[in-house]
């Protein structure tokens, strides 16, 4: 009810209703639907957001479509496109093509699945949520095709039921190994990385148990661990903003943070913010182990934000150990897509270098 997609949905249930000859309950419902999201949009989106992003453009669902209207060759381009097209086979494929046969029940879903299509990229791979709102229509026309179309599909032999049957069930599982998130042929290698990686959670279990409800800030592996309390933010937030300030939302003041739950590696990505939350006498490091650090804080930083980012500012500003001579490196040979995502940290190069 939150998302400002899902009254598309429902005004095409509407629409559905008509069609079906159920006047008032369509109306209704596609009433219900423009309410819905006129409110979502001008008063829900806007206060949770702080006034920002949403207020200045209520309308965004729509204007990549309203800007295209007029070009045919960006749908053309968009249903085209090779992985729209096995997007569109993913969803069909589990339940045999059958839900075409009754293409009226597949009109709720038609909204999600064209919006899905039209903004590609992540929205087109079936491993998402982004199909809540397609696949129960699906199975509903499936249910209806097979309901409707005995005859056709020869039901009412006991032996063409069973191959249908059959064949539905061995579509499925196989749509289930190829696409899902959770393919079966991974199971074994994910079963041994869960037994693995059991330390690392009854460590967290006891961290999570020891903090109580005080605020904490965790990188997003480790945070759906520690998630039990009301104030979690993401690591480097609420210091950088992250997610959550992007669109103009109030981020919060640090001051809110009593700990921070990080695995090793986030300390050299995020040396210059650790390394002053350290060094300052803010945080000190609490527990170091399987891989995780723990710090504790132990003083409050600024009254406000903004006086509080300013001074961790100040601090990154400083120059660190000059380097007295530079000695060329062997050339590195990579490519250009791998070397823009290699990462390098000056500031930490500075500090690990030795004196000449």
């Amino acid at each position: 009810m939150c998302r400002e997609d899902m009254p598309f949905t429902l005004f095409a249930f509407g629409v559905f209703a008509v069609l079906d000859k159920r006047w008032k309950e369509g109306v209704w419902a596609m009433g219900l639907a423009i309410v819905w999201w006129v409110f979502a949009t001008k008063v829900v989106m806007p206060v949770f957001n702080g006034h920002g992003y949403w207020q200045t453009q209520p309308g965004r669902p729509l204007a990549p479509l309203l800007d295209n209207i007029v070009n045919p060759a960006f749908y053309w381009a968009r249903f085209s496109d090779r992985q729209s097209l096995n997007y569109l086979f993913q969803v069909l494929f589990p339940l045999g093509f059958v839900a075409l046969l009754s293409p009226r029940h597949l009109i709720p879903a038609l909204p999600t699945l064209l919006a899905n299509v039209l903004i590609g990229n992540y929205k087109t791979q079936i491993g998402y949520h982004y199909g809540i709102s397609i696949m129960p229509f699906v199975f509903w026309a499936a249910i209806e095709a097979i309901h409707h179309h005995q005859s056709k599909l020869r039901l009412f032999d006991k032996r063409f039921a069973l191959a249908f049957a059959g064949v539905v069930v061995g579509l499925t599982l196989m749509a289930y190994s190829q696409f899902s998130s959770l393919k079966l042929r991974e199971l074994p290698q994910m079963l041994q990385d869960w037994t693995r990686n059991e330390p690392k959670r009854s460590f967290l279990a006891r961290i999570d148990q020891e903090i109580g409800n005080k605020g904490i800030a965790a990188s997003d592996f480790l945070l759906p661990h520690l998630a039990h309390r009301e104030n979690i933010y993401i690591f480097p937030n609420p210091w950088k903003v992250h997610y959550w300030g992007i669109a103009g939302e109030n981020p919060h003041h640090p001051n809110l943070v009593d700990y921070i739950v990080v695995p090793m590696d986030q300390k050299s990505q995020h040396a210059d913010l650790l390394d002053y939350l350290v060094q300052s006498g803010i945080f000190r490091i609490h527990r170091d182990e399987q891989g995780i650090l723990v710090f504790k804080r132990i003083k409050p930083e600024a009254p406000t934000r903004q006086q509080a980012i300013a001074q961790f500012e100040a601090f990154r500003a400083k120059p660190g150990t000059g380097f007295t001579d530079i000695t060329i490196s062997p050339p590195m040979v990579t490519t250009e897509a791998q070397f823009r995502h290699t990462h390098y940290n000056l500031a930490m190069l500075q500090k690990a270098a030795p004196a000449q």
